[in-house]
């Protein structure tokens, strides 16, 4: 079985091969498939919801099952359910595997696989051997304080489709209330300042982080239309723009840019991607395809990201404001809970700073708004925005004052 992986493998680094950076990890995945055993099942079980198991590497995933169930698959009950299908990224389907005994009402092992299949139109397209990397190396993370890994029992090819097979944290929930946020703060920050302490960030098939090319590496008309898109009143946009553009010739905004200590970053660590134990222990963290070197202060960005709680959820800006105040106290506290960490002050720094390059960043793609936006009530919507265009000026000034510009 390992040899059909490799020759599967093999096909998609060709479809792949112009990738320069993905033919890196690529080649490393295809070097430590001996990380991912794949034995033989003993039996075969009974196959229900056919139709789902057609997205699935059906011998694989028995093979990821087997060592968990202990005994022969004879006579046992597979049943699989989708998670979430087609949302739009490289990830088709979320899978959710359980066997059972005949009559059981509780499973007998039960896992989520994960199928991927990159399109060689998108750039890149090699995240998921980044994740693969993750889980094939895991001895890195053995000693991880803040945040664990889930196991991952297996990894399989499917003509250009990638398969996980991931351990099944049903007992956990994501992140809902303002206690629970907090405590995912305090999680990432523990984690990033282990992560710098362990030098994590010299991996060396991580890419860089996106804080490494510049402060603004960014084309400003774009960033007008952006700010045009959004409703932002001219003057509004004026200060903005001006703001900006002092902050990206401030030779002490470059000096705050490399003043957070390096770390390793997971840089999707929103509260879909983190799952809270219900015994209080340290929370999972998913989905590591978009790993890199970045800085202390990165991971924080997606768990307070105010276009989610602006536009998407409707929240005031005051209330917005309070709540990334929260996170980031909370972060902190994990940072310094870390021995041998320097003063959090260059951290605070960072995060403002990359928080209003994140929103310069939106800008500059477009500042697409419609996914926000459902049936909402008359006026709804613009004073959305108008909260929205109020933060980045806040966020220009913050940074203005931090820096004293």
């Amino acid at each position: 079985m390992r040899e059909l992986a490799s020759a599967h493998l093999s096909s998609c680094i060709r479809v792949l091969r112009r990738l320069s950076t993905g033919r890196r990890q690529l080649a490393l995945i295809r070097g430590r498939l001996d990380r991912f055993p794949c034995p033989a099942p003993t039996g075969t079980p009974e196959l229900q919801d056919r139709e789902l198991l057609a997205e699935s590497d059906v011998p694989s995933l028995l093979a990821a099952l087997a060592p968990a169930a202990g005994e022969s698959l004879d006579g046992l009950q597979l049943r699989s359910t989708a998670i979430r299908s087609g949302n739009g990224t490289a990830t088709l389907h979320l899978l959710h595997h359980q066997l059972y005994r005949p009559g059981a009402e509780d499973p007998l092992v039960s896992l989520v696989e994960k199928v991927i299949e990159p399109s060689p139109e998108r750039s890149r397209t090699y995240l998921w051997a980044q994740e693969a990397l993750v889980y094939a190396e895991r001895e890195r993370f053995e000693a991880a304080r803040g945040v664990r890994l889930p196991e991952c029992y297996g990894l399989s090819f499917t003509g250009r489709r990638i398969h996980l097979y991931i351990e099944d944290l049903g007992g956990c929930t994501p992140p809902r209330s303002w206690r629970q946020l907090l405590r995912s703060a305090e999680a990432l920050g523990r984690f990033g300042a282990w992560a710098a302490g362990a030098k994590l960030w010299k991996t060396p098939w991580l890419p860089r982080s996106v804080e490494s090319k510049g402060i603004f590496p960014v084309r400003w008309r774009r960033v007008e239309k952006g700010l045009e898109r959004l409703g932002v009143r001219p003057s509004g946009a004026a200060q903005f723009l001006e703001g900006c553009r002092l902050v990206n010739r401030s030779p002490i905004a470059q000096e705050v840019a490399r003043s957070s200590p390096k770390t390793l970053v997971h840089l999707d660590a929103h509260p879909g991607n983190i799952l809270l134990p219900k015994n209080g222990e340290a929370p999972y963290l998913l989905d590591w395809a978009n790993i890199a070197r970045g800085r202390l202060g990165d991971d924080l960005l997606r768990l307070a990201a105010p276009r989610k709680y602006l536009l998407h959820q409707g929240s005031g800006l005051k209330s917005f404001l309070a709540m990334e105040a929260a996170l980031l106290k909370d972060y902190l506290e994990g940072v310094r809970a870390e021995e041998a960490m320097p003063t959090t002050d260059e951290v605070r720094a960072y995060f403002y700073l990359r928080s209003l390059l994140a929103s310069v960043r939106w800008l500059e793609r477009g500042a697409s708004i419609s996914s926000f936006f459902g049936a909402l009530k008359p006026g709804e919507q613009e004073r959305r925005l108008a909260r929205m265009e109020e933060l980045l000026l806040l966020q220009k000034e913050r940074v203005m004052e931090t820096l004293s510009i």
